[in-house]
């Protein structure tokens, strides 16, 4: 079902979470995060019975609106839009309402995180919640074992069907030996695909000098709001002119497959594409942004949005680049393109991803805040 159609199980839905809670019971804190049917259906269930809620805040209507607001890209036609498509304002007021409500509030790292409280109308002296600014983190071993596992010829995986396989057969032979474009997430509006396509189609020194892959997405049986960005990125890159060649669409894939194609955009494939791609992320904000995170833990140059989580984690100038949403995203690519041979960049973002954003980090701050008691 889509997410949509799951709030008329809402009744449902709230049955069931009281069954478990209650056969696991006693419960010591139910933690709860985004603004969908299950997270609204948990909080009140937990409320019924008396246990603490930890929510994790990320107001991501609000900066949907913020960041087209900064573009001058907002009306109220295209407002409205928004709240019949994307249902903005209601998840507005329902993140707003969780985090007043929880017990405990988790903050996504931002460079003001206390801006945040403004933004979702807390007031922490009034509601009295333990709160602590906790980052998101990743299977640091995953990347890893992606880099000890993989080889740069071709020839020899040909006996493994896989994933780069896979890439390999979709470059054609006058694309082959260029670097790659890797970007990767959900094939939704607010992610940004169609402006990574576009970014790319629109500068003829990216579309000459690297081969753009997306991953995300389902390819056969799309959704509604797949369907829009692919509909997108056929627009900005037409199924019958030469650019086409240049772009793969690899789909959603698991994250084994994600941690080998971070590797392969590095370290290149003999034949095939070389080593130094970029990862670039076209949203106009993400709240963190795990699979930059990942990027970073890989050693590729990072192309992110300047609001939300990456101001906190990329080093713009040195291990990635921060893009405006003003800001026009093919120069962003094109200034980390100088960032791929800088000393010792690749070393320093997998040694900060290690300390600060592995998930081993991110249990320790949240095994904090889960013992502590409310203010």
């Amino acid at each position: 079902e889509t997410p949509d159609s799951a709030w008329e199980h809402l009744p449902s839905i709230k049955r069931g979470l009281r069954r478990v809670m209650q056969q696991a019971a006693p419960m010591d804190l139910l933690h709860l995060r985004m603004a969908d049917v299950g997270t609204l259906a948990g909080a009140e269930v937990a409320e019924a019975l008396g246990v603490p809620v930890c929510f994790s805040a990320a107001p991501d209507p609000h900066n949907v609106v913020h960041s087209l607001q900064s573009r001058g890209e907002l009306d109220q036609e295209k407002f409205i839009k928004l709240c019949t498509s994307e249902h903005v304002w209601f998840r507005a007021r329902l993140v707003e309402t969780l985090a007043r409500r929880a017990n405990r509030l988790v903050l996504f790292p931002r460079v003001k995180p206390s801006e945040l409280l403004g933004v979702l109308g807390i007031d922490s002296s009034r509601y009295g919640q333990r709160m602590a600014v906790v980052s998101e983190g990743i299977d640091v071993a995953l990347i890893r074992r992606a880099e000890a596992n993989y080889c740069t010829d071709e020839k020899k995986n040909r006996a493994q069907s896989d994933i780069l396989a896979e890439l390999a057969d979709q470059i054609p032979k006058n694309r082959r030996n260029l670097p790659l474009l890797l970007s990767v997430g959900r094939f939704n509006p607010v992610k940004g695909m169609e402006r990574v396509a576009a970014a790319w189609a629109s500068e003829p020194l990216l579309q000459s000098r690297y081969n753009l892959v997306l991953v995300g997405g389902d390819l056969v049986n799309p959704s509604q709001s797949e369907r829009m960005v692919l509909d997108a990125i056929d627009q900005a890159t037409p199924l019958e002119s030469d650019l086409r060649k240049g772009l793969v669409l690899l789909g959603g894939r698991p994250r084994a497959d994600i941690a080998r194609l971070l590797v392969a955009a590095v370290r290149g494939r003999v034949g095939y594409w070389s080593k130094g791609g970029l990862y670039v992320d076209g949203a106009l904000k993400e709240e963190f942004g795990l699979a930059l995170i990942e990027a970073l833990a890989a050693g590729l140059v990072v192309i992110a949005p300047s609001i939300g989580g990456p101001p906190t984690y990329v080093t713009s100038g040195d291990t990635g680049v921060l893009v405006d949403p003003g800001t026009d995203l093919a120069a962003g690519v094109l200034d980390g393109v100088n960032l791929v041979d800088r000393p010792n960049r690749v070393e320093r973002a997998k040694t900060m991803v290690e300390e600060r954003y592995s998930i081993e980090a991110m249990a320790t701050q949240l095994v904090s805040i889960y013992q502590s008691e409310p203010v």
